[in-house]
């Protein structure tokens, strides 16, 4: 069983400190409110507001942003935070009642049956008034109201910060996440699918070097020489399975960075509000990947090789075994609900699915005719639903009742406000009805696909997939972001291998350019301190992350921009 006074220790990594006091002594804040306030001035969240969240490169201002995004996660996170405070709360008490009340209850019948066979006995009938006026108190004492009177100040004094730790990791999920969306995860990952083991990007000075056609062979002892061969496995395999979810725990530990000259003052968030942000743990992709071997959550990567230790210290901090922290799913459901919900309110307001539509979804769903509306493969991505009816009427009446406004803008907003209302709602239900599954890490599944509106949200997924992400016009924006990702991982890691490698061909002039003038200053500092401390084998891999993490934090414009210097 997971015990939150443990799950919610103020721990943080202080590697590299040198025992340094990193707040002022009369600072009166907490770790996670320490968290917090950091987060808001980090850089990285500010490039947030020029990320897409569905429609990059927009022009208009209307469409959200990662930015927006997250802050409307933060809302539903923290009101998914509060309703855990109050299960932990109302859990307890009824452990403290057990305890104290319920033996006077069982004494209370005992007398009470005596009673109904000696009516008359005013001994048994005072005994009885007594014990009820004490069972009375009792009641009283341990009331919801009063419960800081008798709830352990420790465990509360610890889950009272959920919603803070839930506020500081909404606004940092979305951190490692490459421009133009989710399909740049893919690309990065293909990039170096089909060029690890190529020779161009790998240039040795031999002399038996040649040219065939395009293709730049250099031999070594009849070898051809490629990023690979300076690679372990484990570091290739990294690169190739490239997750904004590892990234993101990248940027946190050692990206955000409070001193040019020096990696000892890296920003050192919370142990809870890092784990808060792993969404797929080792033992949670097992089983999951166990229960659904074709959905595409069960292979997540949640570290990179070079986070391991990280990864590792916040397992063992928190006793969490290989498994999910508890907030972990509540920050997964506010990211689902918020991006399906804001997503369907811009495709409605853009035109790209039309009131009309939903409803003839909504009402198809609820006589769990689902299979008509989406496809096998979305499907096998939420493998769990509930089938036994969706019970959408009250949502169906509602759009019918905002159909009525002739402000279309302002109807789709409501419209989406309460299918967002009925899913936190279901979500709390859910959360209730597993909670001690989760404490005792047997849940492989998230709040949203096993609650009783999950046909709900299978449902907007299937009509956002058809309708919305791949629309025409979403596709061509995007075709521009993949070729733009693609010619800066080209170009910028040529650059940096040949600039630090001392073997790579002598005419440097144009790749030294391009290392020094287009990769940020902060980054090149980082990595030329960070390089000093690495065995050889780890070189290759660690610079080739140099570039990985500048793309990934750049704005879709910025990505844009640089790419077009190539």
């Amino acid at each position: 069983m997971l015990d939150w006074k443990v799950l919610l220790k103020e721990n943080r990594d202080y590697r590299n400190l040198d025992n340094e006091i990193i707040f002022e002594k009369n600072d009166r804040r907490n770790s996670f409110k320490c968290d917090f306030d950091q987060i808001c001035y980090w850089s990285s969240l500010r490039r947030l507001q020029d990320k897409a969240q569905v429609f990059p490169l927009e022009e208009g201002d209307f469409s959200r942003t990662r930015l927006t995004h997250s802050i409307e996660v933060m809302s539903v996170a923290q009101s998914l935070g509060d309703y855990l405070v109050d299960i932990i709360i109302n859990k307890e008490r009824k452990k403290v009642s057990d305890e104290h009340i319920e033996p006077l209850k069982d004494r209370l019948k005992i007398l009470q049956n005596q009673l109904t066979n000696n009516p008359k006995n005013s001994n048994l009938i005072l005994k009885i008034e007594k014990l009820q006026n004490e069972v009375a108190a009792k009641i009283s004492f341990y009331s919801r109201d009063n419960f800081l009177r008798w709830i352990d100040l420790e465990l509360y004094n610890s889950i009272k910060n959920i919603p803070l730790i839930l506020q500081s990791a909404s606004l940092i999920h979305d951190l490692g996440n490459p421009p133009f969306g989710h399909i740049s995860e893919t690309v990065i990952s293909d990039w170096f699918v089909h060029n690890l083991n190529d020779p161009r990007y790998y240039k040795f000075v031999y002399s038996n070097f040649k040219i065939e056609g395009e293709t730049l062979c250099i031999k070594t002892n009849g070898e051809s020489m490629t990023l690979a061969d300076k690679m372990t496995e484990e570091q290739q395999d990294d690169l190739r399975h490239f997750d904004g979810n590892a990234e993101l725990l990248r940027i946190v530990s050692k990206l955000q960075n409070l001193s040019p000259k020096t990696i000892k003052h890296c920003v050192k968030i919370s142990y809870p509000t890092l784990a808060t942000t792993i969404k797929y743990p080792d033992a949670y992709v097992e089983q999951r990947h166990k229960l659904f071997p074709k959905s595409f959550s069960s292979k997540k990567r949640n570290y990179f090789l070079s986070e391991k230790d990280l990864y590792d210290d916040i397992q063992r901090n928190l006793e969490l075994n290989g498994n999910r922290h508890p907030l972990a799913y509540l920050l997964e459901a506010a990211d689902d609900i918020a991006y399906l919900t804001s997503d369907l309110e811009d495709a409605l307001t853009k035109g790209l699915v039309s009131k009309d539509e939903l409803v003839r979804y909504l009402r198809m769903a609820n006589k769990s005719d689902f299979n008509s509306l989406v496809d096998e493969k979305i499907l096998s991505e939420i493998p769990v639903y509930s089938p036994e009816g969706a019970n959408l009427d009250k949502i169906l009446m509602a759009i019918d009742g905002f159909s009525q406004d002739t402000n279309v803008n302002n109807s789709n907003k409501r419209v989406c406000l309460r299918i967002k209302g009925h899913l936190i709602a279901s979500c709390k239900e859910e959360m209730t009805r597993s909670y001690d599954n989760i404490m005792t890490s047997n849940y492989p599944y998230s709040l949203l696909e096993r609650c009783k509106s999950s046909i709900l949200s299978v449902v907007i997924r299937g009509i956002l997939k058809k309708h919305v992400y791949y629309s025409p016009a979403i596709v061509a924006k995007k075709a521009e972001g993949v070729t733009a990702i693609n010619k800066l991982l080209t170009n910028l890691i040529r650059a940096v291998i040949s600039v630090n490698d001392d073997q790579s061909l002598e005419n440097k002039d144009n790749e030294y350019f391009i290392y020094k003038k287009l990769i940020s200053n902060n980054f090149l500092e980082l990595n030329e301190i960070r390089l000093k401390s690495l065995n050889k084998k780890d070189i290759f891999y660690n610079l080739i992350l140099l570039v990985v993490d500048y793309i990934s934090g750049m704005t879709d414009s910025f990505a844009l921009k640089v790419s077009k210097l190539f």
